[in-house]
């Protein structure tokens, strides 16, 4: 029987990058439905069920993406409650993972443990209002770490750890860097620092990080140059400048390679996974 992978994208088109690793991790079949308003959800989950019988639902699994996170957890959870009113056996695994935010916050901060401790560590995400920055403040304060998330703007930080701290019960500090000045100010007790912001956007430059004595570890997660971070390429692997260890792009991604796999690996062996963030990141 071929494996089947429903995919609901809140976006005009679906993720080829998401499709094309669900192909190469073993999927026969992806199924991509774009652009799906939250009250079709229901009716797509049930006509991709029905057809099967509860034995051979292992082999139906539902992947949600997209860019927009919100309306993604939206999407999850109306696909649970769909779940929910089925009859008992009828039930496929989920998997969440909006614009690659999930598998590649879990990848950055997975790999920063790797190399220090960071729990009480001072942390700051920079442009971490999208989906990738405030996961990855999400991970960095479940490990513990006092958390700075910036914007240029500082109502749109407020509101994302407002939103961060009603969805996961966790205290991020929102603070406003649109100025060299401001930038500087927030990263002057900083620890780790983690730039999220939008590919080709430095964010960082490396006469000011490189001087800042209490820095450790900075990871840099734009591919697209100009890099976040200027002085960190995406090659680098985990290497020491200016006495702090620096995380390129690539190096975080290929481990965002292989937990979004694995991912689709398991969904197809129990009908009853559900990779949220936190779970997600149990595979780093």
């Amino acid at each position: 029987m071929k494996k089947i992978l429903l995919y609901l994208s809140t976006e005009k088109h679906a993720s080829a990058f998401d499709i094309t690793v669900a192909h190469d991790s073993g999927v026969d079949v992806v199924l991509p439905y774009d652009n799906v308003e939250l009250d079709e959800v229901a009716d797509i989950i049930y006509h991709s069920l029905f057809p099967r019988g509860p034995k051979e639902l292992k082999n139906t699994a539902v992947f949600i993406g997209g860019h927009q996170i919100m309306k993604a957890k939206e999407y999850l959870k109306k696909t649970l409650e769909t779940l929910d009113r089925l009859p008992l056996g009828m039930r496929v695994s989920v998997a969440l993972d909006p614009d690659g935010a999930y598998t590649t916050a879990s990848a950055c901060v997975g790999n920063i443990k790797e190399y220090i401790r960071v729990d009480g560590m001072n942390a700051v995400v920079l442009a971490g209002t999208g989906p990738v920055g405030q996961s990855v403040a999400a991970l960095l304060a479940k490990e513990k770490c006092r958390v700075t998330l910036t914007s240029r703007h500082k109502k749109r930080a407020e509101e994302t750890t407002k939103n961060l701290r009603e969805e996961y019960g966790i205290h991020v500090e929102a603070a406003e860097a649109g100025t060299a000045a401001q930038l500087k100010d927030v990263l002057i007790n900083a620890q780790v620092v983690v730039a999220a912001g939008p590919e080709g956007v430095q964010l960082l430059p490396e006469n000011l990080w490189s001087g800042l004595e209490k820095l450790r570890v900075l990871a840099d997660l734009n591919s697209v140059p100009p890099y976040g971070i200027s002085g960190v390429d995406e090659i680098d692997r985990v290497v020491k400048k200016h006495g702090k260890t620096v995380i390129g792009s690539i190096y975080t991604g290929n481990h965002k390679m292989r937990i979004h796999q694995e991912i689709i690996k398991q969904i197809f062996r129990d009908t009853d996974q559900v990779f949220d963030l936190y779970k997600t990141y149990e595979l780093a």
